[in-house]
């Protein structure tokens, strides 16, 4: 199995509030308390990734993306979850890519695929603090974009 990307984030996307919670406690406060430190992780054989509870690695979730991701970024709200479909190195690899894909991780399910046109092999993700947008690099030819998580 070929791993991707690897991470411990801290999510409150997969964790439903309970419906016990005191109606005194605040918005922030419960979603502080339904906060869960989970380790996520692509697999490209499979083009899943997969949400691991990080206390004792049991899974919480694995998500068919349809595609290879060779790196993730999660948005700061830990709903958006984006992926870029790389490629393969070379003869007898998967040929080069040219997909971001995007994860509703409070859905889970695919959001969108996004299709970089005239551009191959996105590689790095870095999301904006505050805002489901992201950085992304793109190795042929090379540039940097400023992609949207909502919109493409």
């Amino acid at each position: 199995m070929s791993l991707g990307f690897l991470a411990l984030l801290s999510l409150s996307a997969l964790v439903a509030p309970s419906a016990s919670s005191a109606p005194q406690t605040s918005a922030a406060e419960a979603q502080r308390a339904a906060r869960v430190e989970a380790v996520i992780y692509s697999t490209r054989g499979d083009e899943k990734i997969h949400v691991l509870a990080a206390a004792d690695l049991a899974p919480m979730a694995s998500i068919v993306v349809g595609a290879g991701l060779h790196e993730v970024a999660l948005d700061s709200s830990g709903r958006f979850l984006m992926g870029s479909a790389y490629g393969g190195p070379g003869a007898g690899h998967q040929p080069a890519d040219n997909r971001l894909v995007v994860v509703d991780l409070a859905q889970r399910k695919i959001h969108r695929t996004i299709m970089l046109e005239g551009l191959q092999r996105p590689n790095d993700i870095a999301f904006v603090p505050g805002k489901p947008e992201a950085f992304v690099t793109v190795e042929s030819p090379q540039h940097v974009l400023r992609v949207s998580a909502e919109t493409g």
